[in-house]
Formats: structure tokens, sequence, C-alpha cells
């Protein structure tokens, strides 16, 4: 099980609290499926939802291979640093608005951070990353019933029928991503 640390700067700013909503649980359920996934733990999705939040990733990752590897080594993440930069990013992603693909775009995000921090000697923060991870999106519950719910983005973005939605949500996707990019050139 993913343990939890709780950074100093958490008290300046605030992740939305623990939402118990089925949404808001869903949204913990994917972080941990999604991060178990990037590190190597998790090979069978846990819903039909995990798959294609997972598939969505996957080709953001592919499309934009720099972006995301070399957003957590230009921040210069160190476990003191680590939530400020997350909570940032998360809130720069939906500076202008929520959509399926800045979702998906903070759950790549927290996956590369997740694994960043796996890989970089700070292992203790991998379950913290995922707590941040799902609190964050659990906090956008609202949007997210009013969009179908999960199932919405399941509908919305899975890969049967024709492919028109599937690029539309690598689209939708992409505009999360260039936020992260003017934040990253920003710093």
């Amino acid at each position: 099980m993913l343990k939890k640390i709780q950074s100093p700067m958490e008290s300046r700013h605030k992740l939305p609290s623990a939402d118990d909503s089925p949404i808001a649980q869903q949204a913990k359920d994917l972080a941990k499926d999604f991060i178990s996934y990037r590190l190597g733990n998790n090979p069978i999705p846990v819903s039909p939802t995990a798959a294609t939040l997972r598939k969505l990733a996957d080709q953001i990752e592919e499309q934009y291979p720099l972006l995301l590897n070399h957003l957590c080594h230009k921040l210069n993440i160190t476990p003191a640093t680590v939530y400020q930069t997350f909570f940032e990013i998360a809130s720069e992603v939906f500076v202008d608005g929520v959509n399926w693909g800045r979702i998906v775009a903070l759950y790549a995000f927290g996956g590369k951070l997740a694994m960043y921090c796996d890989q970089h000697h700070m292992k203790e923060l991998v379950g913290s990353v995922t707590d941040w991870v799902g609190r964050y999106v659990g906090g956008l519950c609202e949007w997210i019933e009013n969009h179908g719910g999960w199932e919405g983005l399941h509908r919305q973005f899975n890969d049967k029928g024709e492919n028109a939605a599937w690029w539309k949500g690598v689209f939708l996707t992409t505009l999360g991503l260039g936020t992260l990019a003017a934040f990253m050139y920003s710093r």
C-alpha cells in the first residue's frame, strides 16, 4: 500500500477537503490505479474508465514525451518542494476551466511525478502524490458529475466506433498539456 506523507507546504496551499462522494472516491481509486500502473505494479485496470484513462495518458506520453519527461527535472523537485510544485501545476492546468483533457493531463503529470519520486530516492512521497492527484481531481466532482460522471470519460473517449471522439479527447488533452508547457517555460 502506498504511504502518504504530509508536507509542510500543505498548510499554505490547500487541496480540496476529503469528499466521500462516489465520484471523489473514484477519482482517488483512479489515481491509485494509474500511478501503480505507471510504476509497473498494476497491469490490469480496475475499471473500464481506468483503462480509458491509461490509454489517453499513454497517447499523451507518446505525442509529447519531452514535455512530461523533462517537467520534473526542469522544476528541480525535492522533498521540500514537491507539494508546492504539484499544487501550482494543478492550479495552472485548471486556471482556464475544467475539461476531460485537463483532468487526464493532471493524472499524466501525477504519474510522471510519482515515477520521478520513485526513481530519485523519494519513494516515500509516491503515496502522497497519489493522494494529492486523487484529492485534487476529487474536488472537481461537480464538473465530473455534470459531464456524465467517470462513465462520461469512458463513453466519450472509448476507442469503439468512430475515432473522431478519440482524437477530440487527445485534442482536449493537448490543451491541458499546453498549460503545463506554458507553466514550465515561465519558471
